[in-house]
């Protein structure tokens, strides 16, 4: 579903993320103080069984039309499609180095969330201004995953997106880290604000991009695009995403004990660096095959041989604005 929306349909559900995260926390308090402890988790409750049947009644109808498409492709000729599983799909070396660079984005924006407000008491913050930091890191989150869904239709190479959000997380790193040494940022809560926007930009940048570069990928590789497939796309870009938060909580701890605030993002920046490097290497490897991508949504199904989608008119056949995803709407 929502072939040609892939990115703004990504970009939505990220914003719809970082709405419940930024008010979730204040619904709980409030909540909390006004009643008791197992007030947040009743209305939470209580807000999951009100989306139920909405959400039900949309997966009822995903597969009834998925079903529909299936129906109406029994009697046409249709090409050779393999099944997807993990394996397969990680030992393509562009989509595994997709996960990577998932992976190592939400490593570089999650390590700082245990340790700023710490890092900002000790330059003598006020507590009302360590939780304005913290509220400006979430909005900006919230913000700029839209707005880089609604760009990323416009621009036909996909990898730029990635390449962008890679660099401006090295320059992030290098405004809270090694900058500092040298007197810039020192006691400069304005350029530390600018590191921490930079960084949590970088990651929408990469997010959002990745899925779907993943899926065009995943299409041009041949593979049966049923809903099977479709999950497994989804967990692969995912699962990276929390694999990364998770392991940034873990070391960030540590690196902050031994080696202090400024020290410890300077240690990160070779991972950006590495994520940047793995999709310059993906690009000069595969370049043929990741231009063909950007000019081909789906995989070669025409029923006049092998060419490609946008030239289906010229064999006088209807492209119908169903895809193998679901249908649109």
């Amino acid at each position: 579903m929502f072939v040609e929306d892939l990115s703004k349909v990504t970009s939505y559900l990220e914003l719809a993320y970082g709405i419940g995260f930024l008010t979730g926390p204040a619904v709980g308090s409030a909540l909390y103080s006004s009643f008791d402890y197992i007030a947040p988790f009743i209305f939470n409750g209580a807000l999951i069984l009100l989306i139920l049947p909405f959400t039900l009644l949309s997966i009822h109808r995903t597969l009834k039309n998925l079903q529909l498409r299936k129906f109406e492709n029994e009697e046409e000729e249709q090409s050779e499609t393999r099944n997807a599983t993990y394996g397969s799909l990680l030992s393509d070396i562009p989509i595994l180095f997709m996960c990577l660079v998932n992976f190592i984005a939400n490593v570089c924006i999650e390590f700082f969330e245990p340790i700023l407000g710490l890092y900002l008491i000790e330059l003598k913050m006020k507590p009302q201004a360590v939780g304005f930091m913290y509220l400006f890191r979430s909005v900006t989150v919230t913000l700029c995953s839209p707005i880089v869904g609604h760009l990323l239709p416009f621009f036909q190479n996909k990898y730029s997106f990635i390449l962008l959000g890679s660099s401006l997380q090295i320059l992030a790193l290098i405004l809270l880290g090694p900058v500092r040494f040298i007197g810039v940022v020192d006691k400069n809560i304005y350029l530390i604000a600018v590191g921490i926007v930079l960084n949590a930009c970088s990651v929408s940048f990469v997010f959002i991009a990745t899925y779907e570069i993943i899926v065009k990928r995943v299409a041009y590789l041949g593979f049966e695009m049923d809903m099977k497939t479709n999950a497994l796309i989804s967990s692969l870009n995912i699962t990276p995403y929390f694999i990364g938060m998770t392991f940034g909580f873990l070391i960030s701890g540590t690196f902050y004990a031994n080696f202090g605030f400024s020290l410890s993002a300077s240690i990160l920046i070779p991972l950006p660096l590495i994520a940047l490097i793995l999709q310059i290497i993906s690009l000069i490897r595969f370049k043929e095959e990741l231009l063909t991508e950007s000019n081909e949504m789906l995989p070669l199904n025409s029923s006049c041989g092998d060419t490609a989608t946008t030239n289906a008119i010229d064999c006088g056949t209807h492209i119908p604005q169903e895809s193998a995803y679901g249908s649109t709407h």
